[in-house]
């Protein structure tokens, strides 16, 4: 059979906000009104069986619940409620399957996982037979998580605020040997202009046109060595370099001019906005309607990942939410 997302890296989880009402409930997280035990959590964390399913380390009984155990449990757990929710709300039939969770495991079996289904404790055996069930559902019932609305988009434009993705910084940049930094910077001097020097100088290649494509924070994140650091820092239109950085193992000198900077604004960036929420949109959904245990983990961080592969071969990009670390409260 063919596996779908509850047995593969889960990369979407809830946007979640914390209170100090929920600190002190039972549950670790609950969404759009349906609650995750905290009981559940910390049972499934000692599930040897389910760690090698989920991917993470099983915790000793009696110790302190790891908190990376934690939010990776609850990335699973909100995923699997989410797929529920759908179906119930689809009016799709999603009760535990027994036979389904068998035949999935059977399916795993043949890719390594060691474990069989009398492995798995109680907690983890009821989980998994309605995530199952809920996953096979939606799948078969061709259902769709809706169209991405108006309040959608400024949930994930504002959840990215800090991602570098909506920053543009339109950067020429070229580069080659370090024995050619002199010269470079002699016909630098003379007057070349930078997106010309390939042609004064022989071995110098042109890295980055302002002129073609402008970059966005996480492009930047990129570059090698310190050049993201330089980038950012310098002035619109000051000539830099010539900057020694290491490129896939080998040395190289760099010289850049940074021609603008903007941060693109919710109209500007709807057209890729849109898109990328339309096929994330579970995550977005989680995130609307996640409220997590502050014991539990902290703010989930949307983060833009390598989504599916176009006809072209290019990886289109998606959403990721994942539980982050608690957050230290204030003090005074």
């Amino acid at each position: 059979m063919k596996l779908r997302g509850l047995f593969v890296p889960v990369v979407l989880a809830g946007l979640v906000a914390t209170s100090c009402g929920v600190a002190a409930s039972p549950d670790a997280a609950e969404i759009d009104g349906r609650s995750i035990p905290a009981s559940t959590v910390d049972a499934l964390a000692t599930d040897e069986a389910f760690a090698a399913l989920v991917g993470f380390q099983v915790s000793d009984s009696d110790a302190v619940l790891v908190g990376s155990t934690a939010r990776g449990i609850l990335d699973f757990l909100l995923q699997g409620e989410a797929l529920g929710l759908i179906a119930e709300d689809q009016g799709l039939d999603a009760a535990a399957d027994e036979a389904l969770l068998a035949e999935t495991i059977d399916g795993m079996a043949a890719q390594g996982y060691a474990f069989g289904l009398e492995d798995l404790s109680e907690e983890a055996h009821d989980v998994l037979a309605r995530f199952v069930a809920a996953d096979r559902a939606v799948a078969a019932g061709g259902a769709d998580f809706g169209t991405a609305d108006e309040e959608d988009l400024r949930f994930a434009y504002e959840a990215l605020e800090d991602s570098g993705l909506w920053e543009r910084t339109c950067v020429t940049m070229v580069g080659g040997d370090p024995a050619l930094a002199r010269e470079a910077a002699a016909a630098l001097e003379d007057g070349a202009a930078l997106v010309d020097l390939p042609e004064e100088v022989e071995g110098i290649q042109l890295a980055v046109d302002a002129e073609v494509q402008c970059a966005t924070g996480a492009d930047l994140g990129t570059l090698p060595g310190d050049l993201p650091d330089a980038v950012g820092e310098a002035l619109e239109g000051e000539l830099v370099g010539p900057v020694e950085v290491e490129g896939a193992g080998q040395p190289l000198t760099v010289f850049f001019e940074v021609d603008s900077r903007e941060t693109l604004g919710f109209d500007e960036a709807r057209g890729e906005l849109e898109p990328l929420v339309e096929q994330s949109l579970l995550a977005v959904r989680i995130a609307r309607d996640t409220e997590v245990n502050p014991r539990y983990g902290g703010p989930v961080e949307l983060e833009v990942v390598q989504g599916q592969v176009d006809p072209t071969g290019q990886a289109l990009p998606a959403l990721a939410a994942r539980v982050s670390r608690p957050v230290a409260p204030d003090e005074g």
